[in-house]
Protein backbone atom coordinates (compact mmCIF):
# COMPACT_ATOMS: atom_id res chain seq x y z
CA UNK A 1 0.00 0.00 0.00
CA UNK A 2 0.94 3.60 -0.09
CA UNK A 3 2.37 4.19 3.39
CA UNK A 4 2.42 7.37 3.20
CA UNK A 5 -1.53 7.69 3.07
CA UNK A 6 -1.57 4.71 5.57
CA UNK A 7 1.17 5.64 7.64
CA UNK A 8 -1.08 8.90 8.12
CA UNK A 9 -4.51 7.21 8.77
CA UNK A 10 -2.75 4.80 11.00
CA UNK A 11 -1.36 8.30 12.99
CA UNK A 12 -4.55 10.03 12.59
CA UNK A 13 -6.57 7.06 14.01
CA UNK A 14 -4.29 6.03 16.83
CA UNK A 15 -4.18 2.89 16.06
CA UNK A 16 -2.56 0.57 18.21
CA UNK A 17 -3.56 -3.02 17.49
CA UNK A 18 -1.43 -3.12 13.64
CA UNK A 19 2.11 -4.34 13.10
CA UNK A 20 3.32 -2.32 9.93
CA UNK A 21 5.55 -4.49 7.36
CA UNK A 22 7.78 -3.60 4.51
CA UNK A 23 6.17 -5.75 1.88
CA UNK A 24 7.75 -4.01 -1.47
CA UNK A 25 8.94 -0.58 -2.71
CA UNK A 26 7.31 -0.45 -6.13
CA UNK A 27 8.79 1.85 -8.61
CA UNK A 28 7.25 4.75 -9.88
CA UNK A 29 5.76 4.63 -13.24
CA UNK A 30 4.59 6.30 -16.17
CA UNK A 31 1.39 5.37 -18.45
CA UNK A 32 1.43 5.90 -22.13
CA UNK A 33 -1.41 5.30 -24.11
CA UNK A 34 -1.44 3.33 -26.91
CA UNK A 35 -1.49 4.69 -30.47
CA UNK A 36 -0.09 7.02 -33.12
CA UNK A 37 1.54 8.79 -30.90
CA UNK A 38 2.98 6.26 -28.23
CA UNK A 39 6.67 6.09 -30.30
CA UNK A 40 6.61 9.99 -29.97
CA UNK A 41 5.36 10.30 -26.11
CA UNK A 42 7.71 7.62 -24.69
CA UNK A 43 10.89 9.01 -26.34
CA UNK A 44 9.51 12.57 -25.07
CA UNK A 45 9.29 11.61 -21.31
CA UNK A 46 12.29 9.01 -21.37
CA UNK A 47 14.62 11.73 -22.67
CA UNK A 48 12.95 14.44 -20.23
CA UNK A 49 13.50 11.97 -17.40
CA UNK A 50 17.28 10.81 -18.66
CA UNK A 51 18.21 14.83 -18.44
CA UNK A 52 16.21 15.02 -14.93
CA UNK A 53 17.81 12.05 -13.47
CA UNK A 54 21.27 12.96 -14.76
CA UNK A 55 21.48 16.38 -13.03
CA UNK A 56 19.83 15.22 -9.84
CA UNK A 57 16.59 17.12 -10.33
CA UNK A 58 14.15 13.80 -10.40
CA UNK A 59 15.82 12.63 -6.84
CA UNK A 60 14.78 15.98 -5.33
CA UNK A 61 11.07 16.02 -7.19
CA UNK A 62 10.99 12.15 -5.73
CA UNK A 63 11.87 12.77 -3.01
CA UNK A 64 8.84 15.09 -2.43
CA UNK A 65 6.57 12.32 -3.51
CA UNK A 66 7.87 9.15 -2.42
CA UNK A 67 9.37 9.27 1.09
CA UNK A 68 11.91 6.37 2.49
CA UNK A 69 10.46 3.58 4.56
CA UNK A 70 10.94 4.36 8.11
CA UNK A 71 10.52 1.24 10.46
CA UNK A 72 7.99 2.22 13.30
CA UNK A 73 5.44 -0.01 15.13
CA UNK A 74 2.01 1.58 16.22
CA UNK A 75 1.59 -0.70 19.37
CA UNK A 76 5.25 0.93 20.47
CA UNK A 77 4.05 4.45 20.54
CA UNK A 78 2.13 5.61 23.80
CA UNK A 79 -0.83 7.78 21.95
Amino acid sequence: MEQDAVDSYIRKSRMTNIRRELYYQWESSVVIPKGDKQKEIDSIISNALRKLKANGTLQAITQKIHHPYIEWQPNEISW
